[in-house]
């Protein structure tokens, strides 16, 4: 076995591991993890642009708060997902099998079944 396709291997194994860990982490843990995260991003960026008064207290209502981390987790979501494709293709890139086309289409049917399985 080559060794590109060997870490290639282990590479997506590691990822399979981090989104099966991730997805059985309890909603409340994860909702205040990822809450802390949001409101770390919304004070950067009020204090990046220098924001006005009343922009900073809408920033920190918790309508606003709610929605921006609604929108982070499926973001976050998506980007797990996006990574098990990519590095779905990079296996089978390795291995030199498939062609471009079929590379694609394999990575990506392969993540969607995985993402159902994991929800």
């Amino acid at each position: 076995m080559n060794k590109r396709v060997l870490i290639a291997i282990i590479l997506l194994i590691g990822w399979m591991s981090f989104i099966f860990i991730m997805s059985n982490e309890n909603g409340e843990t994860s909702g205040k993890n990822s809450r802390s995260v949001v409101s770390f991003i919304v004070n950067t960026y009020d204090k990046i642009v220098n924001a006005k008064e009343e922009i900073r207290i809408y920033h920190h209502s918790e309508e606003y708060l709610n929605k921006a981390n609604g929108f982070f987790r499926k973001m976050c979501h998506s980007f797990e997902y996006m990574i098990l494709a990519c590095l779905v293709w990079n296996l089978w890139y390795q291995m030199n099998r498939f062609s471009f086309c079929l590379k694609n289409i394999l990575s990506f049917v392969y993540s969607l079944f995985y993402a159902a399985l994991d929800e």
